[in-house]
């Protein structure tokens, strides 16, 4: 079932995913990715020493963040027309009974907001092309508009592999935190052109996150990237707003 105890006020925040067309002919906004403060999405989903029970409160407040997702798309006092994304760790995606309870959470979900829901996998590596996730995954493309996998630091050693894979599961685009990439601006570029040309490649479109300079946001539109996440130049805002069409100076001109 899902919870129906309000969230308290400023519990959620919502992050901007920018849309670019045409090497940013056109940029659309209003796609946002949710997180909760309490969760700290970004530092939660990275932790590899968790012990069972941190990593059990992290799978429950990414099932908290889901059920808030779809909520406010089912509410009809929120007049705003925006896409919502709910990342899952992928660790959660390999237990049954982790996957098997957020699976209770999406199949309960009205059609009205599974239009309106995009799923993000984070941390795909090399070791998970395996029946358990590739069924979850499926899962997650039946009850929502589409699936994202964003692969792990890891993955840039066999990343043509890794785009295949994605590529074979039906997902709608691949992508990179380059955040964790350490390094100068060149560097991260050097990342960025690698793992698009493999991305276009397999004709997938790719998505990159993360990004905290407007030189490489600048060439990720350039390049021909898909989606952008720059959470250090667009914070995160107290409510999503309506999806409408922009341009890179009006990208630009709110950093």
């Amino acid at each position: 079932r899902l919870t129906t105890t309000p969230a308290e006020v400023g519990t959620f925040e919502y992050v901007p995913v920018y849309r670019s067309v045409c090497r940013g002919e056109r940029i659309h906004q209003g796609i946002y990715r949710v997180s909760s403060r309490r969760e700290r999405m970004g530092e939660l989903l990275r932790e590899d020493d968790f012990t069972g029970l941190q990593r059990q409160e992290a799978m429950r407040a990414e099932r908290e963040t889901l059920e808030h997702a779809i909520q406010y798309l089912l509410d009809r006092r929120t007049s705003t027309r925006c896409m919502l994304m709910v990342a899952v760790h992928i660790s959660t995606l390999r237990g049954p009974r982790s996957q098997g309870r957020l699976s209770v959470v999406l199949r309960a979900a009205q059609l009205r907001a599974k239009r309106r829901l995009l799923m993000e996998v984070v941390d795909y590596g090399g070791d998970d092309n395996t029946i358990a996730t590739r069924r979850a995954i499926e899962e997650l493309r039946v009850h929502s508009h589409a699936v994202f996998i964003r692969l792990s630091a890891k993955a840039l050693n066999s990343l043509e592999k890794m785009v295949s894979e994605c590529k074979q599961l039906g997902v709608h685009a691949v992508g990179l935190d380059v955040s964790q990439f350490d390094g100068r601006v060149a560097e991260r570029v050097h990342v960025l052109e690698r793992a698009y040309a493999i991305a276009e490649q397999y004709s997938i479109p790719f998505y990159l996150d993360g990004i905290d300079s407007i030189p490489v946001l600048a060439k990720a539109i350039a390049r021909g990237v898909s989606y952008v996440c720059a959470p250090a130049l667009r914070p995160a805002q107290q409510v999503p707003h309506d999806a409408e069409l922009a341009t890179l100076d009006d990208l630009y001109s709110a950093i």
